[in-house]
């Protein structure tokens, strides 16, 4: 039988990239060897998961303004065909006055 390969397939290539860089800054600062604040220390945590809730609100602005946008245009498109309707009936009803 063949065995079935896995791969791993990791958000932006950075699976074991950023907790190994993480582990790294927290050494290099618990040996004192660097003198960054503990907010660059942890960076490589942080960063990613602020860049993608960023991303993640700007899809949900779009999409809420996509929506937005198209509501009015469904209104003003409907106000339009509201219009039409009323003046054709007022074409019918002026032609059967006339008659």
């Amino acid at each position: 039988m063949s065995e079935s390969k896995t791969t791993n397939v990791n958000m932006f290539g950075w699976g074991s990239f950023m907790p190994a860089l993480t582990l790294i800054f927290i050494t290099l600062k618990l040996t004192g060897t660097i003198d960054w604040s503990w907010w660059w220390v942890l960076a490589p945590i942080w960063v990613p998961i602020t860049v993608i809730g960023i991303i993640a609100i700007g899809i949900v602005c779009f999409a809420l303004t996509a929506s937005f946008i198209a509501d009015i245009a469904a209104k003003q498109q409907m106000e339009m065909r509201k219009r039409v309707f009323r003046k054709k009936v007022a074409e019918l009803k002026d032609k059967e006055n006339q008659v």
